[in-house]
């Protein structure tokens, strides 16, 4: 726990300073699963106390680190404590102890609703994706909770927000071929990096599209 907290934010979600905002969200969620309490590795070794600080803990680097301005601000803070070298090529930190700066404190014990919001997290995401027919706003759901924005994405797989958009409203009159389709969607979730199985998300939206009777 006191090695975590000494940690910097990159280091809490094992991650590099230049990972993308993608792999930022996919470790995020990988950490949570590990320290849920239904995890039966972390419900071993720490206790319900120590699993709400580690998820705070977690929840505070990735709250900083998913939003592009506050993610400037802590490098920027980094920068000047001589922990990262801003001009460097791989632009990595220093492997000195790396204290976490003023700005961004560690986690108290009043911030322990942090923690709440990242164990609600994981809930909400299992919750969606246990359903049989998922909704645009079932991904649009999903999307905002990890703090993606559809001008990311849009970007990443290079495909128009107005498309994306269409996606979450379920405007079916607006969408492309069933094929086209089913490829802006694989690479949509791929994108959410929320499970392994793409394709099984994917048909369970276009379950709407073939049946109009589903709902």
């Amino acid at each position: 726990m006191t090695l975590l907290k000494k940690q910097n934010y990159y280091e809490r979600l094992e991650v590099s300073p230049t990972a993308t905002t993608f792999e930022i969200c996919n470790a995020y969620r990988m950490a949570l699963h590990i320290y849920n309490d239904e995890s039966l590795a972390s419900y071993s070794f720490f206790s319900e106390k120590d699993r709400k600080e580690i998820i705070a803990l977690l929840e505070e680097a990735f709250s900083t680190l998913v939003n592009e301005q506050s993610r400037n601000e802590y490098n920027q803070s980094l920068v000047r404590l001589g922990l990262w070298q801003e001009d460097s090529q791989d632009s990595k930190l220093t492997k000195e102890d790396m204290p976490i700066p003023k700005q961004y404190p560690s986690i108290t014990t009043s911030g322990l609703d942090v923690a709440k919001r990242g164990a609600e997290r994981i809930k909400n995401l299992e919750n969606i994706l246990a359903q049989e027919v998922l909704t645009g706003k079932d991904l649009q759901k999903i999307r905002m909770d990890l703090g993606l924005s559809l001008e990311q994405i849009a970007a990443q797989i290079k495909v128009r927000k107005g498309l994306l958009t269409c996606i979450e409203e379920d405007q079916f009159d607006q969408l492309p071929s069933r094929f086209h389709l089913k490829s802006f969607l694989t690479q949509y979730i791929r994108c959410l990096q929320i499970t392994d199985a793409e394709e099984d998300v994917v048909e369970r939206y276009l379950k709407r599209i073939d049946d109009p009777k589903v709902s």
